[in-house]
């Protein structure tokens, strides 16, 4: 699944980032890694800490400036560019016109029940670190009031906003 999204972040980011005069050429490839791995890292971080509500707010639509995941996600990129010898302002616009498109686009396919190669469970158990103990299906148990693990679910959405609905 994480191969999916790194095949992802490679298609979006392609021309995004070589046609951007910021980065310098010799560190196109660095730069499209670095997109898919701060995404990565900042999903492992609030997923191993519990932070679910912010995974489920951002997958239910709110991709916006103001929504704490993707600036997280910009400022983990922006570090990245700068250690690659970006300027502080250069690091940081490169990263907000990249990454929240980006995310809206991540989120759309995770959202879309037919694409398969997105599915978000599978990429949050690989978030959750190496002893695979997330399951999704456990988390549902501890918001549901009913104890019913067995629900309708059209997409992420669904799936994660339903925690926070009873």
């Amino acid at each position: 699944m994480l191969k999916n999204l790194d095949n992802l972040v490679r298609e979006e980011t392609q021309e995004t980032i070589v046609n951007n005069p910021a980065i310098p050429n010799e560190h196109n490839e660095d730069a499209i890694s670095a997109a898919s791995s701060s995404i990565s890292e900042v999903l492992q971080e609030k997923t191993s800490s519990g932070n679910y509500s912010e995974i489920a707010q951002l997958f239910q639509g709110d991709q916006s400036s103001g929504n704490s995941i993707v600036d997280q996600i910009k400022n983990v990129f922006a570090g990245k560019l700068g250690g690659m010898g970006l300027g502080g302002a250069a690091a940081s616009g490169a990263a907000a016109s990249i990454i929240p498109g980006l995310i809206s686009k991540f989120v759309k396919r995770t959202n879309d029940p037919n694409d398969k190669g997105f599915d978000l469970q599978s990429m949050l158990k690989q978030f959750s670190g190496p002893d695979g103990k997330f399951d999704l299906n456990d988390v549902m148990g501890l918001f549901n009031k009913t104890g019913n693990n067995q629900q309708s679910v059209g997409g992420i959405g669904d799936i994660l906003g339903g925690f926070f609905k009873k």
